[in-house]
């Protein structure tokens, strides 16, 4: 059943405007020291930071609080040995879920030139048979 969905556009341009006037700040108020990657390319760079961006604000609309009640540090984004994005949530975060039984995490990422795109769905595993 799902529990909750979460949809976000991020332009990579108000990023790229917040890291010039802010330097490394944005970074590290955005992504947990886990998910911060030396990427050399700016362009690159940016789009990493939106994508993640993007799948945060997705998971806390997925979550039903926005971003003001989950910290950007409890939802962490990785990707698995082939190259998937994958969700983690802990702190408040991962209360919450625990709290509407979700026991299963999707998410999506994608980006162009000039958006990121993210979506997340939260899944609880119905284990009851329906009749």
């Amino acid at each position: 059943m799902i529990i909750g969905s979460g949809i976000d556009i991020t332009e990579i341009a108000r990023l790229e405007r917040l890291c010039r006037r802010l330097g490394d700040k944005v970074w590290e108020r955005i992504l947990a020291p886990a998910e911060r990657r030396p990427i050399s390319n700016e362009k690159r760079r940016l789009q990493y930071l939106a994508g993640r961006f993007a799948a945060k604000e997705a998971a806390s609309k997925a979550l039903g609080t926005g971003l003001g009640k989950v910290g950007l540090h409890d939802l962490i984004i990785d990707n698995d040995e082939l190259g998937a994005p994958v969700l983690t949530l802990q702190g408040h975060a991962a209360e919450l879920a625990a709290q509407k039984g979700v026991d299963r995490i999707h998410l999506t990422l994608s980006h162009s030139d000039h958006y990121a795109v993210a979506h997340v769905i939260l899944e609880k595993t119905c284990t009851a048979a329906r009749t």
